[in-house]
Protein backbone atom coordinates (compact mmCIF):
# COMPACT_ATOMS: atom_id res chain seq x y z
CA UNK A 1 0.00 0.00 0.00
CA UNK A 2 1.18 3.49 -0.75
CA UNK A 3 1.71 5.68 2.29
CA UNK A 4 -0.75 8.52 2.30
CA UNK A 5 -1.82 11.07 4.84
CA UNK A 6 -4.44 13.74 4.50
CA UNK A 7 -6.31 16.11 6.76
CA UNK A 8 -9.97 16.58 5.79
CA UNK A 9 -12.17 19.32 7.21
CA UNK A 10 -15.90 19.00 6.64
CA UNK A 11 -16.85 22.66 6.21
CA UNK A 12 -19.06 25.00 4.23
CA UNK A 13 -17.46 28.26 3.11
CA UNK A 14 -19.47 31.30 2.04
CA UNK A 15 -18.45 32.70 -1.34
CA UNK A 16 -18.17 36.29 -0.23
CA UNK A 17 -17.11 37.39 3.23
CA UNK A 18 -16.28 40.71 4.84
CA UNK A 19 -13.98 39.99 7.72
CA UNK A 20 -11.28 42.62 8.13
CA UNK A 21 -12.58 44.25 11.26
CA UNK A 22 -10.39 45.33 14.13
CA UNK A 23 -6.94 46.82 13.68
CA UNK A 24 -5.62 47.44 10.20
CA UNK A 25 -2.06 46.75 9.16
CA UNK A 26 -0.04 48.35 6.40
CA UNK A 27 1.28 46.08 3.67
CA UNK A 28 4.28 44.32 5.26
CA UNK A 29 7.75 44.24 3.84
CA UNK A 30 8.34 41.50 1.31
CA UNK A 31 11.49 39.53 0.63
CA UNK A 32 11.74 37.87 4.04
CA UNK A 33 13.21 34.39 3.93
CA UNK A 34 11.61 31.19 5.23
CA UNK A 35 14.05 31.40 8.15
CA UNK A 36 13.71 35.11 9.03
CA UNK A 37 10.14 35.23 10.27
CA UNK A 38 8.29 36.96 13.14
CA UNK A 39 8.97 35.68 16.62
CA UNK A 40 5.22 34.99 17.01
CA UNK A 41 5.48 32.40 14.26
CA UNK A 42 8.19 30.25 15.83
CA UNK A 43 6.74 30.43 19.36
CA UNK A 44 3.05 31.31 19.74
CA UNK A 45 2.37 34.37 21.91
CA UNK A 46 0.75 33.99 25.32
CA UNK A 47 -1.64 36.77 26.32
CA UNK A 48 -4.27 36.12 28.97
CA UNK A 49 -7.78 35.97 27.56
CA UNK A 50 -6.64 36.11 23.92
CA UNK A 51 -6.74 33.30 21.35
CA UNK A 52 -4.28 33.40 18.43
CA UNK A 53 -4.01 31.54 15.15
CA UNK A 54 -1.61 31.61 12.21
CA UNK A 55 -2.84 31.31 8.64
CA UNK A 56 -0.96 30.29 5.50
CA UNK A 57 -1.32 31.02 1.81
CA UNK A 58 0.88 30.91 -1.28
CA UNK A 59 2.29 34.34 -2.09
CA UNK A 60 0.16 35.10 -5.15
CA UNK A 61 0.94 38.00 -7.43
CA UNK A 62 -2.49 39.25 -6.45
CA UNK A 63 -1.51 40.14 -2.90
CA UNK A 64 -5.07 40.78 -1.59
CA UNK A 65 -6.02 37.25 -2.63
CA UNK A 66 -3.13 35.76 -0.66
CA UNK A 67 -3.98 37.98 2.29
CA UNK A 68 -7.64 36.88 2.25
CA UNK A 69 -6.83 33.18 1.90
CA UNK A 70 -4.31 33.30 4.74
CA UNK A 71 -6.86 35.08 6.96
CA UNK A 72 -9.53 32.48 6.15
CA UNK A 73 -7.07 29.65 6.86
CA UNK A 74 -6.21 31.14 10.26
CA UNK A 75 -9.85 31.77 11.15
CA UNK A 76 -10.93 28.22 10.29
CA UNK A 77 -8.03 26.76 12.26
CA UNK A 78 -8.97 28.86 15.28
CA UNK A 79 -12.62 27.83 14.95
CA UNK A 80 -11.85 24.12 14.63
CA UNK A 81 -9.29 24.25 17.45
CA UNK A 82 -11.97 25.46 19.84
CA UNK A 83 -14.02 22.31 19.31
CA UNK A 84 -14.05 19.65 16.60
CA UNK A 85 -14.51 15.93 16.11
CA UNK A 86 -11.69 13.96 14.55
CA UNK A 87 -11.75 10.37 13.34
CA UNK A 88 -8.38 8.79 12.52
CA UNK A 89 -7.43 5.42 11.10
CA UNK A 90 -3.85 4.26 10.82
CA UNK A 91 -2.49 1.11 9.23
CA UNK A 92 0.63 -0.44 10.78
CA UNK A 93 2.69 -3.35 9.48
CA UNK A 94 4.94 -5.54 11.58
CA UNK A 95 8.52 -5.73 10.24
CA UNK A 96 11.80 -7.07 11.66
CA UNK A 97 12.58 -3.46 12.50
CA UNK A 98 9.34 -2.78 14.38
CA UNK A 99 5.98 -1.35 13.36
CA UNK A 100 5.81 0.90 10.30
CA UNK A 101 2.94 3.14 9.22
CA UNK A 102 1.59 2.21 5.80
CA UNK A 103 -1.60 4.27 5.59
CA UNK A 104 -3.39 7.15 7.32
CA UNK A 105 -6.95 8.32 6.83
CA UNK A 106 -8.39 11.21 8.83
CA UNK A 107 -11.62 13.22 8.82
CA UNK A 108 -12.42 16.31 10.88
CA UNK A 109 -15.74 18.11 11.35
CA UNK A 110 -16.72 21.30 13.17
CA UNK A 111 -19.58 23.78 13.27
CA UNK A 112 -19.44 26.60 10.69
CA UNK A 113 -23.03 27.75 10.99
CA UNK A 114 -22.02 31.23 12.25
CA UNK A 115 -18.84 31.55 10.25
CA UNK A 116 -19.44 35.09 8.92
CA UNK A 117 -20.08 36.46 12.39
CA UNK A 118 -16.97 34.67 13.60
CA UNK A 119 -14.85 36.21 10.82
CA UNK A 120 -16.01 39.71 11.72
CA UNK A 121 -15.11 39.19 15.38
CA UNK A 122 -11.43 38.57 14.64
CA UNK A 123 -8.56 41.04 14.61
CA UNK A 124 -5.55 41.07 12.30
CA UNK A 125 -2.40 41.38 14.41
CA UNK A 126 0.43 41.01 11.89
CA UNK A 127 1.19 39.79 8.38
CA UNK A 128 4.31 38.98 6.41
CA UNK A 129 5.02 37.96 2.83
CA UNK A 130 8.04 36.00 1.61
CA UNK A 131 8.80 35.05 -1.97
CA UNK A 132 6.51 32.02 -1.80
CA UNK A 133 4.51 32.30 1.42
CA UNK A 134 2.02 34.63 3.08
CA UNK A 135 1.61 34.41 6.86
CA UNK A 136 -0.94 36.18 9.04
CA UNK A 137 -1.50 36.25 12.78
CA UNK A 138 -5.06 36.82 13.96
CA UNK A 139 -6.54 37.07 17.44
CA UNK A 140 -9.85 37.33 19.25
CA UNK A 141 -8.99 40.87 20.39
CA UNK A 142 -6.15 43.39 19.94
CA UNK A 143 -2.91 42.36 21.61
CA UNK A 144 0.76 43.32 21.62
CA UNK A 145 3.05 40.54 20.40
CA UNK A 146 6.70 40.29 19.44
CA UNK A 147 6.76 41.12 15.71
CA UNK A 148 10.56 41.13 15.44
CA UNK A 149 11.82 39.10 12.47
CA UNK A 150 14.15 36.44 13.83
CA UNK A 151 15.87 33.31 12.58
CA UNK A 152 14.40 29.93 13.40
CA UNK A 153 15.39 28.99 16.97
CA UNK A 154 17.09 25.69 17.71
CA UNK A 155 15.04 22.59 16.99
CA UNK A 156 12.95 21.10 19.80
CA UNK A 157 13.73 17.40 19.64
CA UNK A 158 12.39 16.33 23.06
CA UNK A 159 11.32 17.99 26.27
CA UNK A 160 13.04 17.64 29.65
CA UNK A 161 11.35 14.30 30.36
CA UNK A 162 12.71 12.75 27.17
CA UNK A 163 9.29 12.58 25.52
CA UNK A 164 7.81 14.47 22.62
CA UNK A 165 5.78 17.51 23.50
CA UNK A 166 2.10 16.62 23.18
CA UNK A 167 0.85 16.69 19.58
CA UNK A 168 3.94 16.61 17.35
CA UNK A 169 3.36 17.11 13.64
CA UNK A 170 5.93 16.98 10.85
CA UNK A 171 5.90 17.45 7.10
CA UNK A 172 8.48 17.17 4.32
CA UNK A 173 9.07 20.17 2.09
CA UNK A 174 6.52 20.56 -0.69
CA UNK A 175 6.62 22.88 -3.67
CA UNK A 176 4.34 25.28 -1.81
CA UNK A 177 5.50 26.11 1.70
CA UNK A 178 1.93 26.94 2.69
CA UNK A 179 0.94 23.31 2.02
CA UNK A 180 3.98 22.13 3.97
CA UNK A 181 3.12 24.08 7.13
CA UNK A 182 -0.61 23.30 6.86
CA UNK A 183 0.17 19.57 6.75
CA UNK A 184 2.45 19.82 9.80
CA UNK A 185 -0.30 21.70 11.71
CA UNK A 186 -2.80 19.00 10.80
CA UNK A 187 -0.48 16.14 11.74
CA UNK A 188 0.07 17.67 15.20
CA UNK A 189 -3.67 17.54 15.80
CA UNK A 190 -3.88 14.01 14.46
CA UNK A 191 -1.26 12.91 16.96
CA UNK A 192 -3.36 14.43 19.73
CA UNK A 193 -6.30 12.36 18.50
CA UNK A 194 -4.22 9.19 18.25
CA UNK A 195 -3.53 9.33 21.99
CA UNK A 196 -6.89 7.51 22.24
CA UNK A 197 -6.13 5.06 19.42
CA UNK A 198 -7.16 1.43 19.78
CA UNK A 199 -6.45 -1.62 17.64
CA UNK A 200 -9.63 -2.06 15.60
CA UNK A 201 -8.49 -4.97 13.43
CA UNK A 202 -5.66 -7.31 12.47
CA UNK A 203 -5.23 -8.97 9.09
CA UNK A 204 -2.64 -11.40 7.82
CA UNK A 205 -1.19 -10.57 4.42
CA UNK A 206 1.74 -11.43 2.19
CA UNK A 207 4.19 -8.55 2.15
CA UNK A 208 7.61 -8.16 0.62
CA UNK A 209 10.53 -8.08 3.03
CA UNK A 210 12.67 -6.11 0.58
CA UNK A 211 15.03 -4.71 3.20
CA UNK A 212 16.32 -8.18 4.02
CA UNK A 213 16.05 -9.52 0.49
CA UNK A 214 14.21 -12.65 1.58
CA UNK A 215 11.20 -12.29 -0.71
CA UNK A 216 7.64 -12.49 0.66
CA UNK A 217 6.57 -13.66 4.06
CA UNK A 218 3.43 -13.64 6.21
CA UNK A 219 3.16 -10.49 8.33
CA UNK A 220 0.51 -8.82 10.46
CA UNK A 221 -1.12 -5.58 9.43
CA UNK A 222 -2.80 -3.74 12.28
CA UNK A 223 -5.44 -1.01 12.04
CA UNK A 224 -5.52 1.61 14.76
CA UNK A 225 -8.54 3.88 15.02
CA UNK A 226 -9.47 6.86 17.14
CA UNK A 227 -12.73 8.81 17.42
CA UNK A 228 -12.26 11.88 19.61
CA UNK A 229 -13.38 15.40 20.32
CA UNK A 230 -10.65 18.04 20.43
CA UNK A 231 -11.12 21.21 22.48
CA UNK A 232 -9.00 24.29 23.09
CA UNK A 233 -6.16 23.13 20.84
CA UNK A 234 -3.36 25.56 20.12
CA UNK A 235 -0.03 25.44 18.34
CA UNK A 236 2.80 26.31 20.71
CA UNK A 237 5.97 25.92 18.61
CA UNK A 238 7.04 25.71 14.98
CA UNK A 239 10.49 24.77 13.76
CA UNK A 240 12.37 24.14 10.53
CA UNK A 241 14.72 21.18 10.88
CA UNK A 242 17.62 22.07 8.57
CA UNK A 243 19.41 18.74 8.81
CA UNK A 244 16.40 16.72 7.65
CA UNK A 245 14.61 19.53 5.76
CA UNK A 246 11.48 18.85 7.82
CA UNK A 247 8.86 21.30 9.06
CA UNK A 248 7.74 20.67 12.65
CA UNK A 249 4.76 21.79 14.72
CA UNK A 250 3.92 21.16 18.38
CA UNK A 251 0.35 21.58 19.69
CA UNK A 252 -1.47 21.09 22.98
CA UNK A 253 -5.16 20.65 23.72
CA UNK A 254 -7.86 18.67 25.48
CA UNK A 255 -8.82 15.31 24.00
CA UNK A 256 -12.04 13.42 24.82
CA UNK A 257 -12.95 9.92 23.67
CA UNK A 258 -16.11 10.15 21.51
CA UNK A 259 -16.81 6.41 21.33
Amino acid sequence: MRNKAFFVAVILLPLSISFFSGTSKAEPDSGASEMLLPAWFWDSPEVEGVEFAVGYSPSYRDSPTAYRKAFEDAALRLLSDRRSSLICRQGLISTPYGLRTVENENAQAYDTSNIETFYRSLVMIDSIRTDDLRLVLIATRPANVNQTRVKCPNCLAVDSTGKRLQGYGVSPRYLRLSSTWIEAEGMARIELAMSFAKISGTIESQVSDAMRGTGSKLSSVYELSSNVELRNVKTIHRRLNHNLDLFEVWATGNVFDAN
